[in-house]
């Protein structure tokens, strides 16, 4: 005989693991550098990039908010509003609590808005640890290098010829199908970032340059 389903637990638990997910990946993003750098140094926390965490973040913000509400009004919704009207009861007799209640959100509310110290602080933080991501591993020569193609990278940062740039990098021991192709892929082809890949290309040209002149 099949076991009964129950719903309720399903739900309960769905709750908690979106819960769970978006608490995670809310401090990860908090901490993340931001996209222009976590793309060209293809970061990764816990072998997740950084978009993968804000599309974790976000179906299942999404999803949470689905699982509250089956939880709330399919399950509870009788135990909700004679809660809501017990507390409310009570509340009106605790006035001076409801104001510094209603006081403390409109304060952080209009703070953070404003992005005033000291509640402002708390982005100031994460932002900063953000910046750390750059100085630790550089930033794009132009915004959305990666997206680049090589014949671009060539021709517009490094005034070089696109021919010559990609045997520069074949010699070097990487693979590049053509010069055509999306920087960050020829960078994931090869197991690097494009950060990675820029360097190596920036690190030793002129003296590739010299030798083929030479001969």
């Amino acid at each position: 005989m099949r076991k009964r389903f129950y719903w309720r637990s399903y739900v309960s638990f769905g709750l908690f693991l979106s819960f769970l997910v978006i608490t995670i990946s809310g401090i990860v993003l908090y901490v993340a550098p931001p996209g222009r750098i976590a793309r060209w140094t293809a970061w990764q926390m816990l072998f997740l990039s950084r978009e993968q965490w804000e599309d974790l973040h976000t179906l299942f913000s999404y999803l949470f908010i689905i699982f509250g509400v089956f939880h709330l009004f399919l399950f509870n919704w009788k135990l909700f509003f004679s809660y809501i009207r017990s507390r409310v009861s009570i509340g009106l007799n605790r006035k001076r609590e409801m104001i510094y209640a209603i006081l403390t959100f409109l304060i952080v509310f209009v703070l953070t808005i404003a992005r005033t110290p000291p509640v402002y602080t708390v982005m100031e933080l994460g932002n900063s640890i953000s910046g750390t991501w750059g100085k630790k591993n550089g930033t794009p020569p132009v915004p959305h290098a990666e997206e680049m193609t090589l014949r671009e990278i060539s021709k517009e940062l490094l005034r070089r010829d696109p021919e010559e740039v990609s045997e520069y990098l074949k010699m070097l021991g990487y693979q590049v199908d053509s010069v055509d192709m999306v920087f960050e892929d020829i960078a994931r082809e090869n197991d690097m970032s494009a950060s990675g890949l820029f360097r190596e290309l920036s690190r030793h040209y002129e003296v590739f340059i010299l030798i083929k002149e030479r001969n």
